[in-house]
C-alpha cells in the first residue's frame, strides 16, 4: 500500500473502533490540553501581571531603609517586628534632594511626604481645618485618592517651590460653593502665621459631610513640600527632616543596579557603618520574585502534565498490541500475498501515528478553548477585586504548541514501534492458523 492508502486505512480502522480509539486518545488529549493550558496561562499571567503593576504603579519604586548590621548587638524591635532606631540614627531629608540631583537618578523623585501639623484655614469668612501634609510630586495619586478636578502636584511645582495644594472636594464645595475651586487661593493659618496656597486640584473625600459640619472636622490638604521647606520653614523643626526610610519613584533610570549601589554608597556616609547599613529594595524585585515562584509552579505542573502524556503513550501501545493480536489473520494473509516486513511495520506505525495526531489536534483545540474561558473568568475576578479595568489577552506560545504536538506524535510513534515490530515477526503459517 502507498502512503495515502495506508493513512486512509488507518483512519478507517480508527473509526471502526470509535470507543476504543477515544479511550486510547484520552490520555494524550489530557496531556496536550494540560501542557497548552499551563503554557498559555503562564505567559498570560506574566503579561497580565505587568499590566496590573503598571496600572497600580506608574513607575518602578525604590524603598531605602536603615537596617542593623550583623555586628550590631544592641538592636530592639517593636511589637510588629520592626527595628526601633535610636534618636541619633536617621537620614536627613535635605541630603535626599542633593542625591536626586545626580545623573544616576534620572528624573526620580521622593514618593512620600510628611505631615507637619493641623491648622485652620479661611476663605471669605468660611473656616476649615487641615492636617497639612508636605507632599511630593504625584503623591495624591500615589496614595490612591481619586483626583476629581484639576491635577496633582507636579515635578515642576517641586522644582519651582510653587504654592500649590490639593484639597478634598467636600471642603472645596463648602468654601467655594458652585465656583470652580481651581486657581483659588486660601490662607492656612498655623498659629497666626499666614501660608497662602493655590488650589490646583481636588480629590474625592471619603465622607459625605456638607456645610458647617466640615468646619468642625480635620481633613487632609496636600501642599507642595518644597514650598513649605523653602518659603515657610518656620513651620518645621529638625525632626521633620529626620527619616528612617525613604520611598523613591524611579523614573528614566536605565540601570537599577547602578542606582541601588549609588544609593547605598551615598547614604552610608551619614551612618555609623559598624552598626547600621542601607538596604534598598525595588518594587521590581518583588515582581521578579513572584514571577520566579510562578515559573517554578508552572514547571512542576507541566511535569505532571507530561506524565499524563506519557501514560497516554502507554495506552496507545497497549491498544496497538491488542490490535495486532486481533488482526493476526490479516497479517498472515498480507504476508502470504507478498507483503514485506517493512510494509507491515509501516502500516501499524501509521495507525499509531494517526491516533496520536488526532489526539494532539483535539487536545490542542480543548486547551485553547479552556484557556480562553479561564482568561475571561480571571479577568472578571481581577477587575471585581482590584477595582481597575484589566484586559487579559491570551498569550499563545506557538513554539510550545509545536513542541507539545511533536512530543505527542513522537510518543505515539515510539510506543507503536513494539506492537508493529511484533507484527512483523509473526510467522505466516502461525498467523494463518490463529483463531
Amino acid at each position: 500500500m502507498g502512503i495515502i492508502e495506508t493513512f486512509s486505512f488507518s483512519v478507517k480502522m480508527m473509526l471502526e473502533n470509535k470507543v476504543r480509539s477515544a479511550l486510547t486518545m484520552l490520555g494524550i488529549i489530557v496531556g496536550i490540553s494540560s501542557l497548552i493550558m499551563i503554557t498559555i496561562i503562564g505567559n498570560t499571567f506574566y503579561d497580565t501581571f505587568n499590566e496590573i503593576t503598571s496600572t497600580l504603579y506608574k513607575n518602578n519604586q525604590a524603598f531605602l531603609s536603615i537596617v542593623p548590621t550583623d555586628t550590631n548587638g544592641n538592636v530592639t524591635y517593636n511589637e510588629w517586628g520592626d527595628v526601633i532606631l535610636p534618636d541619633d540614627v536617621y537620614l536627613d531629608a535635605r541630603e535626599v534632594d542633593k542625591f536626586l540631583s545626580m545623573d544616576v537618578c534620572g528624573n526620580s523623585y521622593v514618593a512620600l511626604g510628611t505631615a507637619t501639623g493641623v491648622y485652620s484655614s479661611q476663605y471669605m469668612g468660611k473656616k476649615a481645618r487641615f492636617a497639612l501634609f508636605a507632599a511630593n510630586a504625584e503623591e495624591v495619586s500615589y496614595t490612591n485618592f481619586d483626583i476629581l478636578k484639576g491635577r496633582d502636584i507636579s515635578l515642576a511645582d517641586i522644582k519651582n517651590s510653587a504654592s500649590t495644594a490639593v484639597i478634598p472636594d467636600a471642603v472645596a464645595t463648602y468654601l467655594f460653593g458652585d465656583e470652580d475651586p481651581i486657581g483659588k487661593e486660601i490662607i492656612i493659618n498655623p498659629d497666626g502665621y499666614n501660608v497662602p496656597v493655590i488650589i490646583v486640584g481636588t480629590y474625592k473625600y471619603f465622607n459625605d459631610l456638607t456645610g458647617d459640619a466640615l468646619s468642625q472636622i480635620t481633613t487632609l490638604a496636600f501642599v507642595n513640600r518644597t514650598y513649605i521647606e523653602n518659603k515657610h520653614s518656620v513651620l518645621l523643626d529638625e525632626k521633620y527632616y529626620q527619616r528612617s526610610n525613604i520611598n523613591f519613584m524611579v523614573k528614566d533610570v536605565e540601570d537599577n543596579e547602578l542606582l541601588r549601589s549609588s544609593m547605598i554608597k551615598y547614604f552610608s556616609q551619614f551612618l555609623d557603618t559598624d552598626n547600621w547599613s542601607i538596604e534598598v529594595q525595588f518594587m521590581s524585585d518583588y515582581f521578579q520574585s513572584v514571577q520566579i515562584i510562578v515559573d517554578i509552579i508552572i514547571k512542576i505542573v507541566s511535569a505532571i502534565a507530561a506524565i499524563a502524556l506519557l501514560i497516554g503513550g502507554i495506552g496507545v501501545m497497549n491498544v496497538m498490541l491488542v490490535t495486532v493480536t486481533e488482526r493476526t489473520n490479516e497479517i498472515g494473509i498480507r504476508k502470504a500475498m507478498g507483503a514485506s516486513n517493512a510494509s507491515i511495520l509501516f502500516q501499524f506505525l501509521t495507525e499509531s501515528f494517526t491516533i496520536a495526531l488526532t489526539a494532539s489536534i483535539l487536545g490542542l483545540i480543548f486547551g485553547l478553548i479552556i484557556s480562553k474561558i479561564l482568561a475571561v473568568v480571571a479577568g472578571s475576578l481581577l477587575q471585581m477585586n482590584l477595582g481597575i479595568p484589566i484586559n487579559i489577552n491570551v498569550n499563545v506560545s506557538f513554539s510550545m504548541i509545536a513542541f507539545s504536538v511533536f512530543v505527542s506524535l513522537l510518543i505515539g510513534v515510539v510506543f507503536g514501534i513494539y506492537p508493529a515490530y511484533k507484527a512483523t515477526k509473526m510467522q505466516v503459517v502461525d498467523a494463518l492458523r490463529y483463531e
